[in-house]
């Protein structure tokens, strides 16, 4: 019995050094199992030890993705050397470009092949046809060009007729890529004209929105006046067109009742040209 009892204390005293040495080991083994060594710390300090140099690849796709982003790059900024060329960026005009369409032969190119890129038609709208010459020729693509304008906008609701003034308006960068129309560019073309529709706040101006108020209307009793070397004569008369000064316009004398047409001297006067 006591025997037994002292192989008991033996085996339990061999588990309490075998089991920490076991974990260490299966710790350890696959750190050994491939060919890096790793350093062990121990009671008589760091073994010398190093790992071997890693090798770096980098994956096909990315390859192609940079060198392809390197040739649009230069496409980019050929392209909008072409077109500062042509004037369309200046103090208020600026515009931005980025790809639509680009064959993936391109990317087969180097940034050095791209030789030019210029506008296929003299008219940029806001996908464009490039042409890209290359050495072994010319290679049609597609960008997008964004445009934006320094143009006066309205502060407030202007309604349609209403007189304008300059204080109705300041001027910021609008984006006019997809706008249609001739807009005003100029605050002094607002001034004392009409609008022809009611315009919203943050709203460029069309040319074709404003007008100038005719110094003479349809309908207006005016004076018509016959001038010759050695005479004038005046006889009233009835406008039967609006004008402007130096306007020509039909009127209706019922003194005379006859109808002529004038040439819109200023307010509420004109100056006979023919007699109908």
């Amino acid at each position: 019995m006591k025997r037994f009892q002292t192989m008991h204390r033996v085996s339990i005293a061999a588990k309490a050094v075998i089991l920490p040495l076991l974990l260490v080991w299966m710790c350890i083994l696959p750190a050994h199992a491939g060919s890096q060594r790793i350093a062990i710390q121990g009671e008589s300090g760091v073994e010398s030890s190093a790992l071997p140099a890693a090798t770096i690849t980098i994956p096909p796709a990315l390859e192609i993705r940079d060198h392809r982003e390197a040739v649009v790059e230069t496409i980019l900024q050929k392209a909008a050397e072409a077109l500062n060329e042509r004037g369309i960026a200046s103090e208020t005009a600026r515009f931005s470009l980025s790809p639509r369409w680009i064959p993936n032969r391109i990317a087969e190119l180097s940034p050095s092949q791209i030789r030019s890129v210029t506008p296929k038609s003299g008219e940029i709208r806001e996908y464009t046809t490039f042409e890209v010459l290359t050495p072994g020729g010319s290679i049609d693509i597609q960008l997008k060009v964004e445009q934006s304008a320094m143009l006066p906008v309205a502060t407030t609701r202007i309604l349609s007729g209403e007189e304008l003034t300059t204080d109705q308006f300041t001027t910021e960068w609008v984006d006019v890529t997809r706008m249609n129309g001739d807009y005003v560019t100029d605050l002094d073309e607002i001034r004392g004209m009409q609008l022809r529709r009611t315009l919203l706040a943050g709203q460029p101006v069309r040319r074709s929105d404003i007008w100038t108020p005719p110094v003479v209307s349809a309908g207006d009793q005016i004076i018509l006046v016959f001038m010759t070397d050695f005479m004038q004569v005046t006889i009233p008369a009835t406008a039967r067109q609006d004008g402007q000064p130096g306007d020509v316009i039909r009127i209706y004398s019922s003194e005379t009742r006859r109808t002529y047409l004038a040439e819109v001297s200023g307010p509420g006067e004109v100056v006979w040209k023919q007699t109908l």
